[in-house]
């Protein structure tokens, strides 16, 4: 197995870093646009860390929902702007 695979390398290299929050953050606003980014298994792998005591669980929960938020407001707003484009072209009866 190659040594970047090895889990216990990877905590000893992401434990208690203040980066490790930006990761986070980063990974799941990317993820908001472009969906092919596991941002969902980093969440997970960053809530075991923090029960291990290596990450702060609400810093983890922040930067999650810091980061997924801001793809998450157009994505969530888009079918409301189809829908009243939709009836604007709609001929009145």
């Amino acid at each position: 197995m190659p040594s970047w695979l090895d889990f216990e390398r990877f905590t000893e290299w992401v434990s208690g870093e203040w980066w490790s929050y930006l990761v986070i953050l980063a990974v799941a606003a990317i993820d908001a646009f472009f969906p092919l980014v596991p941002s969902e298994t980093l969440v997970v792998i960053g809530g075991n860390l923090a029960s291990s005591g290596d990450l702060v669980l609400w810093l983890v929960i922040l930067s999650a929902a810091a980061g997924a938020r801001p793809g998450g407001a157009p994505g969530a707003a888009a079918p409301r702007g189809w829908a009243a484009a939709a009836a604007a072209r709609r001929p009145r009866r």
